[in-house]
Parts: C-alpha cells; structure tokens; sequence
C-alpha cells in the first residue's frame, strides 16, 4: 500500500482588510507550498470560513461542511486503501518578544511518540531554531486523527518567516515525513514476513 499525507489548516481563511488578527496569515502559504513539496498522493484542506464563524479547530465545529464534507471522509476513507497515513496540521503565530526567534514550535497531542521527537531533531539538525510542546488536547482535529490511530501533529509557523524560510522549512519537513514514511512501510514489510 501507499503512503496517504493529510494537510490541513484550518484557520488559513484570511481578510486582508480586517484589522484584528482573525487567521493565521501564514498557514496556507506554509501548507500550499509543503503540499506542492510532497510526491505521495495526499489532500490538502484549507478552510472555507473564517475562524470568526466557527474555529474549524474545536468539537463545536463538526457539523460544518468542512468537517462533514472534507475532515471525516479525508481521514476515514484513505484507511483501507494506505498505509501509512499522516496528518499534519498547519498553523501560524504573531512574533512577540518571547518568541521572535523561534521559526517555529511543534504542538505535541501524540503523548512523545517518537515521530513528534524525530521531526524536531530533523528541522534543528539542520539548522531550524524548534521547540516542542505539549498541550491540552483541544484539537479536535488531531483528536479525531489520533483516535484512528493516525500519527498527527501541529506545525506553527512564525508570522515573520519569509516565503523562502517556509518552503526551506517545508523541505525539511519532507525529509523527516519521507523517513518516517520508509521506517513504517519497512515495518509493515517485516510484519508481513514474519506474519506468514
């Protein structure tokens, strides 16, 4: 079976002329631009409203369209048909005096798994300031993606990165996703083997 990445961002629907920070100005440039990296077949969901109408992030949003029509099926119906399947769900951050220098921080719903560990060795081994952190698990999209058994985890990205620090950030990104992807389908191999 092949591998079957999921992207998401949910509040990535942005109004230029609102005053306020209503979205994460940076995620869909962050999630358009890894998805355009990723040769495995894989979906990406922006949002469709913006997080003032309902924050696409919380239980309290899954009778909308997107979740109905895209999140649900999007996680559901690939799991027969792929293996392995990732999620990954993209976010982005205002620059404040305690983060500026932070590119970006990894949100841990996992509880450690090893694939949350190993995309932050990968972007700091290759020369990407990162910080993992674990939080309360209100993510209802990774919550839903983590109850199928999914390896999910949350990216956010500094609202002050270039267009040329995302895509160099997402190609890293790659590279962890592609060894991680040939650890689990190698697993799979020998479970086969050793199955029968």
């Amino acid at each position: 079976m092949e591998p079957f990445i999921i992207i998401t961002a949910p509040h990535s629907k942005c109004d230029p002329s609102a005053k306020e920070r209503m979205c994460d100005k940076v995620a869909k440039q962050a999630a358009e631009t890894l998805s355009s990296l990723i040769k495995y077949k894989h979906k990406l969901l922006l949002a469709n409203i913006y997080r003032s109408e309902c924050d696409l992030n919380r239980k309290k949003c899954i009778n909308t369209d997107y979740w109905q029509q895209e999140i649900i099926p999007t996680i559901d119906d690939p799991l027969k048909k792929y293996n392995p399947i990732f999620l990954i769900d993209i976010h982005s951050f205002p620059s404040t005096p305690d983060i500026s220098l932070l590119p970006l921080f990894i949100i841990d719903y996992s509880g450690g798994k090893d694939y949350v560990h190993n995309l932050v060795n990968t972007l700091i081994n290759n020369g990407i300031k990162t910080e993992r952190r674990e939080v309360e698990p209100v993510n209802a999209i990774i919550q839903y993606s983590l109850s199928k058994d999914i390896p999910s985890l949350l990216i956010e990205f500094n609202e002050n990165l270039s267009i040329e620090d995302i895509k160099k950030i997402d190609e890293i990104i790659l590279i962890w996703l592609e060894k991680e992807i040939n650890k689990r389908s190698d697993r799979k191999i020998l479970k086969t083997y050793f199955y029968f």
